[in-house]
């Protein structure tokens, strides 16, 4: 499942001034995407299940790694509240991205995946596909590795 919601988002850890306007743009922004997402993590069957959800976010600015989290915190409460399920619970995935687009479009792109769904790509693509592109997989090494405990 994948949806784009027309939501700018900014890295709080960048945000000066008052908590006040802060806590209420962020409180709209989950409410809002709670509200966009409910029916159709129903509709595919996700909610209070394990998966992994890939937040992207679109806009004109590039944040580094610490800022495209931090940007994401208000989506990512969003989410978890249409899948019922606590954003620190470890039976979600979370995975954070960002696509550089012109100046007048900003959003977030909602993956929802449940799980094996990547594994199984990979396997009908084939191993040339996946040798071709090793440098890409070698970001799920860390998961491998704990799972392996």
């Amino acid at each position: 499942m994948c949806v784009y919601l027309s939501i700018a988002t900014t890295s709080a850890l960048n945000e000066r001034g008052s908590t006040k306007w802060k806590g209420k743009r962020d409180a709209r922004v989950r409410g809002k995407v709670a509200h966009e997402l409910v029916e159709l993590f129903e509709a595919h069957g996700l909610k209070r299940r394990k998966c992994t959800i890939v937040l992207t976010r679109v806009s004109a600015g590039v944040l580094d790694s610490d800022n495209i989290w931090s940007s994401q915190k208000r989506v990512r409460d969003g989410v978890s509240d249409a899948i019922e399920i606590d954003d620190g619970d470890a039976a979600v995935t979370w995975v954070v991205d960002q696509i550089k687009a012109p100046k007048d479009i900003s959003g977030v792109y909602v993956e929802a995946y449940e799980p094996g769904a990547g594994a199984r790509e990979m396997l009908a693509r084939g191993e040339e596909w996946v040798l071709k592109h090793a440098h890409a997989l070698d970001v799920v090494l860390p998961i491998l590795r704990r799972g392996a405990k």
